[in-house]
């Protein structure tokens, strides 16, 4: 008898026996049961393979911040924290900066190289893209036992352009497809809109305070259901502030972070230096600031929404 025959017997064998099984249980007691198909028993090991592989996982953490607000400083301080790796000034959809003409060597970057395609392809492409390898980075790294933390590049999104384009925010773009814990930090807008100007990071038309405020009242409308942290209560009280920003993002806190900050390099560090996080004299504002501040419609409502 060949091999062929001899599994087609064996099976014929096995089939005959759950036959004999089923007969020999028919006269048995069977339950009530609602009638229906029987859930997939493959779909319910799918369920079960998915729960096992993201049970205990902690969640992705993003940050969002406008520029000149104190990102950095907040960026750098969670960066201190034990197993914790931060990806800093993160948009997958900004545009600022991509010349097709001129497109600039960047071998590590497939995002900005998908800008300088003389086709223009859809943002969905870009999403699809970015959010496939940030899974990935975050399933690797999770495994290892660190978490992963995104900066977010708000300016990007909010602060570049006449116009606010009409995308969604980067923290609800990953909430749709990962598990994540957010936070947004502000500063007064005055100080903020103070170092821009200073800084030539005013981006945006027309480049004024008002205009300014305006666009940081959608940042918020678009951050509205996030935990938010001031940077005036974080320089007052670092371990405070940390402590409950730690708690809010489900990471680990460990007290004396800041004696690790000079040791952290970070994009967008252009502000502060030393060693130690204190609060700051006021800026001096400019001639004709008063008159400007008093003129904007957006900076007195923005000023009670914010708590300043």
């Amino acid at each position: 008898m060949s091999r062929g025959e001899d599994t087609e017997s064996e099976l014929r064998t096995v089939v005959d026996d759950c036959l004999d099984l089923l007969d020999s249980n028919q006269t048995r007691a069977v339950p009530d049961v609602p009638a229906g198909p029987l859930p997939s028993l493959i779909e319910q090991a799918r369920n079960l393979l998915e729960a096992s592989r993201t049970r205990g996982r902690r969640p992705l953490c993003t940050i969002h911040h406008l520029a000149c607000s104190g990102g950095t400083l907040f960026a750098k301080a969670i960066a201190a924290m034990p197993n914790t790796c931060v990806l800093s000034e993160i948009d997958p959809l900004a545009r600022r900066g991509f010349d097709k003409r001129k497109p600039r060597f960047a071998p590590t970057d497939l995002l900005g190289h998908l800008r300088y395609l003389r086709q223009d392809l859809p943002d969905e492409v870009s999403i699809r893209a970015y959010t496939t390898a940030l899974r990935s980075v975050y399933d690797d790294l999770t495994a290892s036992g660190l978490r992963l933390v995104i900066r977010d590049h708000s300016h990007s999104h909010y602060c570049v352009g006449e116009a606010i384009p009409d995308r969604p925010a980067h923290s609800a773009l990953l909430a749709e497809t990962m598990n994540t814990r957010s936070v947004v930090t502000v500063r007064d807008p005055l100080e903020s809109w103070l170092s821009l100007s200073r800084n030539g990071w005013v981006h945006f038309q027309p480049g004024n305070f008002d205009e300014y405020c305006r666009r940081y009242a959608v940042f918020l409308d678009d951050h509205d259901n996030l935990p938010i942290f001031q940077y005036e209560e974080f320089v007052a009280d670092p371990e405070a502030t940390m402590r409950a920003l730690c708690q809010a993002l489900e990471l680990d806190f460990v007290p004396g972070f800041e004696a690790l900050l000079s040791a952290l390099p970070m994009t967008g560090d252009s502000g502060r230096g030393g060693r130690r996080i204190r609060p700051l004299e006021p800026k001096r504002w400019p001639e004709g600031f008063s008159e400007e501040v008093e003129a904007s419609k957006h900076y007195s409502w923005l000023k009670a929404r914010m708590g300043y």
